[in-house]
């Protein structure tokens, strides 16, 4: 089904928060955040920069998918650099599809100034799509990386192999052009 979510639980906000992720380290459920009550917090109270969140789902082989999130720097101080890695990796044969960090310096404790929006697309290279968020930020010390409004959606087929049915419409439509050329000839 196209333009679906295929996140589970993407803004955080059901009854069990990190229902349908994985997540270990430091990683913690807080507001602010973009829509809703909560967001995903990497490396609260000036823990380390060792959370991982991560979710699996179902794709098509060679179908395209958009993955778009808000992250923002949650800033309490002077803190530094707040960075996340996010990667798709395909599941039945450990490829990876997407690998970007993204690095946020802006810092703010303002939730409607917080996020930026962060869009990519990656093309399914098999049955099960794993998606993740690492924080790979230098310093945690008053500040955080906050995460909020995961979606994946199917975005088309990358194929472009037209299939049989376009074929014979096609095909149709040039024969039945040739007849009638042919016959204004003959007359």
């Amino acid at each position: 089904m196209a333009n679906a979510n295929l996140i589970t639980n993407g803004d955080f906000e059901a009854t069990d928060h990190l229902s349908n992720w994985n997540s270990s380290g430091s990683v913690a459920l807080v507001p602010p955040a973009l829509a809703g009550s909560y967001a995903i917090d990497f490396g609260g109270a000036d823990q380390e920069a060792t959370g991982i969140l991560s979710q699996s789902f179902s794709t098509i082989y060679d179908h395209e998918y958009a993955v778009s999130f808000s992250y923002g720097r949650y800033e309490s101080g002077n803190g530094g650099p707040q960075s996340i890695e996010i990667k798709a990796i395909n599941i039945d044969n450990d490829s990876l599809l997407l690998d970007e960090i993204v690095i946020d310096s802006s810092g703010e404790n303002d939730p409607t100034k917080l996020f930026d929006i962060y869009s990519y697309v990656f093309v399914a290279t098999g049955s099960t799509t794993q998606l993740s968020f690492r924080d790979r930020s230098s310093g945690t010390v008053s500040t955080d990386g906050i995460l909020d409004n995961v979606t994946v959606t199917e975005k088309s087929t990358s194929s472009s192999v037209p299939e049989p049915a376009t074929l014979l419409l096609l095909g149709s439509g040039l024969i039945g052009l040739a007849g009638i050329r042919c016959g204004k000839r003959t007359r």
